[in-house]
């Protein structure tokens, strides 16, 4: 779904500047383009004989794409969180130490 990657890609870009929350200019230029996109679809797809949506359902379904890049964006970073692994412990000595004790 393109608007569900168009959402996630920007969620990544803002979090990437330090941001909170995409900005509201991006999202709503974001919803123009991809609701354009979805309405020219959907008239093709009835020109040849499907069902065609009304703009509650189209609005309906860009809806539903934002509610999922969230989702995929939270599972995204709850998978980058990975528990913090022990070093091995350090003998005191250097490795420069170790390899001049070696020689």
């Amino acid at each position: 779904n393109k608007h569900r990657d168009d959402t996630v890609r920007h969620l990544k870009a803002s979090a990437a500047r330090g941001e909170s929350s995409v900005p509201t200019i991006i999202m709503t230029e974001t919803r123009l383009k991809n609701k354009a996109m979805m309405r020219a679809t959907n008239l093709l797809a009835y020109q040849v004989g499907d069902e065609k949506f009304s703009e509650k359902e189209l609005t309906t379904s860009m809806s539903k794409a934002e509610s999922e890049a969230v989702q995929f964006y939270i599972k995204g970073l709850q998978k980058g969180k990975k528990p913090a692994q022990s070093r091995p412990k350090s003998s005191g000595q250097s490795q420069h130490a170790k390899r001049e004790a070696a020689s």
